[in-house]
């Protein structure tokens, strides 16, 4: 078989390496813990914890072209004066400007930032990861495995790891089929027709909310409504389909009722992950796995129609219309490489995508964050969100932590200056119209 891809143009990796030159890689997990942890430990875990993973320690294995010394990985430190909880607006922004001032990088693919209440009765651990070696599941992954270390090390100061290390699967390896030559050229001329028919269409759904003068990113955190949460279960088994099914759903009726121009059909994007399409060797796999796919149709009026062209079209993307999404993020590689000014690149990416909002579903985290290692040290409350990529305004996220679902989201707070109103509630309003029909 001719293959043409080596493991440092995997696709899926190569489209946030290269992309870097152009906007942030960086997705972040946000911990509140109650109880003092020691950064002293804290260091030391995570230098342990780096050396574990090969595309952070191991440049042997290292095919993402990763460089950070794992003997000095960083780790920040601050006080927070306000209240230790995703609600003050202080806490975020103090997040987020970590983020857009300290990005992660080839040379640092994680950081570590610890912010601890005025009294050290509680803190906020943040882990900055690079979406270039780590998605959502890959992030929860490092974070587990970093907490069981400086669990151990908290209880013996001497504990020695063996560190077996993580499975690094390279996409050529797992699916060389796919990068044979014949293959390689289908899918790239079917995604230069697509993006050549979507730089010439109009039908785009590209929203902004209320004004608002501050400069950065943005996010909200809310546990969803026990109600709600027993509502989506019930809605979901009559319908017959997923929650991220009833999510989508509930985002295409919003953007079908805000977007300002009647009769367009409407479009947004999702994260589809690879994971379970290529087996369960690569369900503890540490690498990125997320491919963007976009949906547009036209909203039927029943709710029911609307979820089962909804089914199809995710249904389609996850089997024969992966190609071309996987062709797209190629080209987009190639356009990344090319070293062109931003704003063109921004200028290709708006037209190509034709929405400025993503969904992701990361589903069930079925990694245990209550605490923080050790039971003296409960986890109240914790998120994650990922990287801003242009031309998303708006990205949100329907996690399930403990068994509760929530609705996370980080946006651009030029363009939602009040996110609740903006989105958060319209949003949930037409999820709540969704779990209440039987049509």
């Amino acid at each position: 078989m001719n293959c043409l891809a080596s493991p440092t143009n995997d696709p899926v990796s190569g489209f946030f390496h290269w992309g870097r030159r152009y906007f942030d890689t960086t997705n972040s997990h946000f911990f509140i813990i109650d109880g003092n942890v020691d950064s002293e430990l804290l260091g030391e875990a995570l230098r342990k914890a780096v050396c574990e993973f090969g595309l952070l320690g191991d440049t042997r294995h290292n095919y993402a072209g990763i460089t950070q010394d794992a003997s000095s990985p960083v780790l920040d430190e601050s006080m927070h004066s306000g209240a230790m909880c995703f609600s003050d607006a202080v806490l975020r922004r103090t997040l987020m400007r970590h983020v857009a001032v300290h990005p992660t990088s080839a040379s640092h693919p994680v950081r570590l930032q610890l912010i601890r209440s005025a009294d050290s009765q509680r803190c906020c651990l943040h882990l900055l990861i690079s979406h270039e070696v780590a998605d959502v599941k890959s992030g929860h992954i490092f974070m587990a495995r970093f907490m069981a270390i400086y669990a151990t090390l908290r209880d013996s100061s001497s504990a020695r790891h063996a560190g077996a290390g993580f499975p690094v699967c390279s996409l050529a390896d797992s699916r060389p089929e796919w990068f044979a030559r014949r293959a390689l050229l289908h899918r790239r001329s079917r995604a230069y027709v697509d993006i050549a028919r979507r730089m010439l269409s109009v039908d785009r759904s590209c929203l902004r909310g209320s004004t608002s003068a501050s400069g950065g990113n943005d996010f909200f955190h809310q546990v969803l409504p026990e109600d709600l949460q027993q509502g989506l279960r019930i809605a979901a088994r009559r319908h017959g389909v997923t929650l991220n099914t009833l999510f989508s759903g509930a985002l295409v009726r919003y953007l079908d009722k805000h977007q300002g121009h009647s009769g367009r059909s409407v479009t947004y994007s999702f994260a589809l992950s690879l994971r379970k399409l290529l087996g369960s060797e690569h369900a503890e796999a540490f690498r990125s796995y997320m491919v963007p796919c976009t949906v547009r149709l036209s909203p039927p009026a029943s709710s029911r129609a609307l979820l089962q062209d909804l089914g199809r079209q995710t249904g389609y993307l996850r089997t024969d219309g992966l190609a071309l999404e996987l062709g797209r993020m190629e080209n987009a590689v190639g356009l990344y490489r090319d070293g062109l000014p931003g704003f063109v690149v921004r200028w290709v990416m708006k037209r190509t995508q034709g929405t400025n909002i993503f969904f992701s579903n990361p589903g069930v985290i079925e990694e245990d964050f209550s605490c923080f290692g050790t039971k003296s040290l409960p986890i109240t409350d914790s998120l994650t969100v990922g990287c801003l990529v242009h031309p998303y305004d708006l990205m949100f996220y329907t996690s399930t932590f403990g068994g509760k679902t929530q609705l996370d989201v980080v946006f651009r707070s030029s363009c939602f200056g009040d996110i609740e109103k903006d989105f958060v509630t319209p949003l949930i309003a037409e999820l709540r119209k969704i779990i209440d029909s039987h049509d």
